[in-house]
């Protein structure tokens, strides 16, 4: 046996790497005939035409008759509500500033 084709030098990787890298010696020979067809090309036409023939879902745009009137409810809602915040601050510094007249009379 000569030293390139010993066990010792067919390691693992140059094994993988010659399978890999090297092209066949022979090609393999042509099919004839309905053989020669792609298979995965049919395959995907076929799943093609199954999908043309779902119909898509319908999709309604739904918009309430009263939207306008709820909308314009909502930023009323919404001023109450920063109005109601704004006094809430406005209590809470009072308070502050009272409790601080208090403690400096009581000292």
């Amino acid at each position: 046996m000569s030293a390139s084709t010993s066990p010792q030098h067919l390691t693992t990787p140059t094994v993988i790497c010659g399978a890999r890298c090297c092209p066949p010696r022979h090609a393999a020979p042509a099919l004839e005939g309905e053989a020669k067809k792609d298979l995965a090309q049919e395959a995907a036409q076929q799943t093609e035409e199954k999908l043309d023939k779902i119909e898509p879902p319908r999709v309604e745009t739904f918009q309430p008759k009263k939207l306008g009137e709820v909308a314009a409810k909502f930023g009323i809602a919404a001023a109450k509500l920063k109005a109601a915040e704004d006094e809430l601050t406005r209590l809470y510094a009072e308070k502050l500033q009272r409790d601080g007249r208090v403690s400096t009379l009581k000292s």
